[in-house]
This record gives structure tokens, C-alpha cells and sequence, in this order.
């Protein structure tokens, strides 16, 4: 369960870099014919840094989401209370940090 999670982390990072570097690349195509005037000069300019950011971006993100923990929740698998709590994957953790799933089988 867990791999699929990272795998569709992964393709979400992937679509955030294609749709962020459409608007970057439309931006730097503006501002590239605003400063020297030539349509093709900023055409020229956006269609390579398409390529160059979106690699960048893509392991920017990555990095950022594998190590810098800034603004995101702790996972504690242990819980003080008594009570059950249900983590994001809807996955019932026990007191006795048994993990069970919405019909009490447990995962593991």
C-alpha cells in the first residue's frame, strides 16, 4: 500500500512540474518579447527553458517532499488515548497501534 502512495506522489509532483512550467513558460515568453521586442527571441527563449525548469522543478520538489518536513503533520503511530483514530488512507490505528482497516481486518 505504501509503494502505491509513493507512486502517486511521484505522478502528482510530475503533473504539478508540467502545469506549473506552462504558466512559467508563457511568463518568460511576456517578459521575453517585452524586453527585446522579437516574437521569435521569446518564443525562442520560452521553448528552452521549458525543458531546464521543469527538471529542475521536478527534483525540487521531490527533495523538498522527501526531506524538508516544514509545514507538514508528524506521524505518530502511537496514540495516547484510548480511542481509535483514522489516519488520511482511512486506515483505523488502535490504541495498541495495531493497524486495522475500515472492516477490522488487520493490514498487517
Amino acid at each position: 500500500m505504501r509503494k502505491s502512495l509513493r507512486e502517486s506522489d511521484k505522478f502528482r509532483h510530475l503533473l504539478k512540474t508540467i502545469s506549473w512550467r506552462v504558466v512559467g513558460t508563457i511568463d518568460t515568453m511576456v517578459v521575453s518579447y517585452i524586453i527585446t521586442g522579437s516574437i521569435k527571441i521569446g518564443l525562442a527563449i520560452g521553448g528552452f527553458e521549458v525543458f531546464t525548469k521543469m527538471i529542475l522543478y521536478y527534483f525540487h520538489e521531490r527533495v523538498w517532499f522527501k526531506y524538508i518536513r516544514i509545514g507538514r503533520e508528524k506521524t505518530n503511530h502511537q496514540h495516547s488515548s484510548n480511542t481509535d483514530f483514522t489516519n488520511s488512507e482511512n486506515v483505523y490505528i488502535s490504541p495498541n497501534s495495531t493497524l486495522l482497516s475500515q472492516n477490522n481486518e488487520s493490514k498487517f
